[in-house]
């Protein structure tokens, strides 16, 4: 694990604020000022791998540099934590191969899909390709 502190508060005090697409864009730079006035010195965002790499090799970090400057506008430093464990959609697919293995070589599925397949009311959002595979 790398980690920099270049002007990082003495005494950190802050929040988790940023997962890709929450808060909404539209309340970002209203929340950076009232953290600010309320004390806040440091936000830990998320950087998920899901949410930067859009497609092999494309990479997509306007959120995360808006983030950025906000905290910099107003005296916030920031807590990258990077999430490799979230995989893009496209890796699924191309790397079907790489998915999570147990020691005895079973493959590790979604604990969610597992739980609630077939749950009246339950709206699945975001599938994963390949997900449903062995959880009927």
């Amino acid at each position: 694990m790398m980690v920099l502190s270049v002007g990082f508060p003495g005494f950190p005090y802050g929040a988790v604020y940023f997962r890709k697409s929450n808060p909404p864009a539209a309340d970002w730079e209203r929340d950076y000022g009232v953290a600010a006035e309320d004390g806040h010195n440091v936000f830990r965002h998320w950087f998920m791998w899901s949410a930067v790499e859009v497609a092999p090799g494309v990479f997509d970090w306007g959120d995360y540099d808006r983030q950025l400057e906000l905290a910099a506008a107003n005296g916030i430093s920031t807590i990258i934590a990077e999430m490799m464990t979230s995989a893009p959609e496209w890796a699924f697919a191309r790397l079907a191969h790489a998915r999570f293995e147990r020691r005895d070589g079973s493959r590790v599925e979604s604990q969610a899909v597992r739980r609630w397949v077939g749950s009246r009311g339950c709206v699945w959002t975001t599938m994963m390709p390949g997900s449903w595979r062995g959880t009927s």
